[in-house]
């Protein structure tokens, strides 16, 4: 039965890694925008779709424009509530094609008193862009637009918010909210077997990614000079060639005002980082020399997506160098050190089980490291930029101003 509440489609715009507007892209030779139409119209007597384009008009339902362009999803959904005509609000992507009226209906149900009422993961993981949204966020929104906070993650600590718990014994399949942002999820979902994605320009070693030209740091430990090495290989680097550096992080922080966030789910952000005057370490990054500096933040089972977006940004042949080892069951670099402290005796678990033996260790002792940036050189091998290390390491003084 039809209830006064709004169903909002997030139609989601032109997906650059689905080649068309991914409302459009069929999953099951049915538009993804349908399976979102289908699963609201059942409980809600109102329709709009939030989309800047007229690709949707033939739906014949009302297609919303953003009133402040380039907001992401905070936009869409701020705009579309001020077009509502109801107090309660379903606000849904056109890219979670499972999710189903039961959904709906069992959110719906859990709204009454709340301004949000969302599916939640435990910890910091909601699913924003399936839930109810009270017309009285609308100045929240607003406020949030205005100070340039497009963190819809943030709003919803400042509004009183039901979390509903996903999970088989609550009724709520976390599996529902399987969301498609690419071709490869696609026919994964439609339950095609498929091998792991290579990312654009490169090729496979031993089922592992192979990124010829990313220079990976790890470490033993905390606070044995993985970021100061990043820094002084991106000074040594900087001089001859475009270098990006790429921190990770596995926890996800409440993240400052004014970031510029490239991608962003409940799983992940990517920030780029355009501050040179903090003490960050993607700042650090930043003043050594990088002409870009992207920072991610994602749990190291979920990093396949989000590092797929990075390179899809990242010219082809440009040094990357990254300081993290969650890369080391995805991807296979051109160069990977790993480094320890001086006096070092117990390392982090995991250290002696990794998928693959690194180039060089590298000590650290505190002023210095055992080696010559000039051994690493960036190279053509092959048709593609390669990162390769050279002989006779020396010892080097490293530059603390970074």
């Amino acid at each position: 039965m039809k209830q006064k509440v709004t169903g909002i489609v997030l139609a989601g715009g032109k997906s650059s890694r689905m080649g068309m507007e991914k409302g459009l892209v069929e999953f099951n030779d049915k538009p993804l925008i349908e399976y979102a139409l289908d699963a609201l119209n059942p409980h809600c007597d109102e329709i709009l779709i939030s989309a800047n384009t007229s690709a949707y008009n033939f739906l014949a339902y009302p297609v919303i424009s953003d009133i402040y362009p380039n907001c992401g999803p905070m936009g869409g959904i701020y705009s579309c509530l001020l077009k509502s005509k109801n107090q309660l609000n379903f606000i849904l992507s056109c890219d979670t094609p499972l999710i189903n009226h039961e959904v709906v209906s069992m959110l719906i149900h859990n709204a009454e008193g709340f301004d949000i009422t969302i599916p939640w993961h435990e910890k910091e993981f909601f699913e924003p862009l399936c839930a109810v949204y009270n017309k009285n966020t609308i100045p929240v929104f607003e406020e949030f637009i205005k100070a340039g906070n497009f963190k819809i993650l943030d709003l919803i600590k400042e509004v009183s918010t039901k979390k509903v718990q996903t999970g088989l014994g609550n009724g709520l399949d976390p599996t529902l909210f399987f969301n498609v942002n690419s071709k490869h999820q696609l026919l994964v979902l439609e339950g095609k077997n498929l091998p792991a994605p290579n990312l654009p320009g490169f090729g496979n070693l031993e089922g592992l990614v192979d990124l010829s030209n990313l220079l990976m740091i790890a470490g033993t430990g905390r606070k044995v000079g993985k970021t100061t090495l990043a820094c002084n290989l991106i000074k040594q680097f900087a001089k001859n060639h475009d270098v990006v550096g790429i921190k990770i992080s596995p926890h996800m922080h409440i993240q400052e005002n004014n970031q510029k966030i490239i991608a962003q789910t409940s799983d992940y952000v990517i920030i780029e980082e355009t501050n040179t005057d903090s003490q960050k370490d993607s700042s650090r990054m930043l003043r050594a020399g990088a002409n870009k500096v992207y920072y991610l933040q994602t749990h190291d089972r979920q990093i396949k997506e989000p590092f797929q977006i990075l390179m899809d940004i990242i010219p082809k042949n440009q040094a990357v160098i990254c300081e993290s080892g969650a890369l080391l069951n995805f991807a296979k670099p051109g160069l990977f050190l790993l480094v320890k402290r001086e006096g070092q005796t117990s390392f982090k678990k995991g250290i002696d089980q990794l998928s693959y033996q690194s180039d060089r260790w590298v000590t650290f002792d505190g002023e210095g490291f055992d080696m010559d940036f000039n051994q690493i050189q960036f190279t053509t091998k092959g048709g593609q930029r390669t990162l390769i290390l050279l002989k006779n390491p020396l010892l080097l003084s490293s530059n603390n101003n970074c």
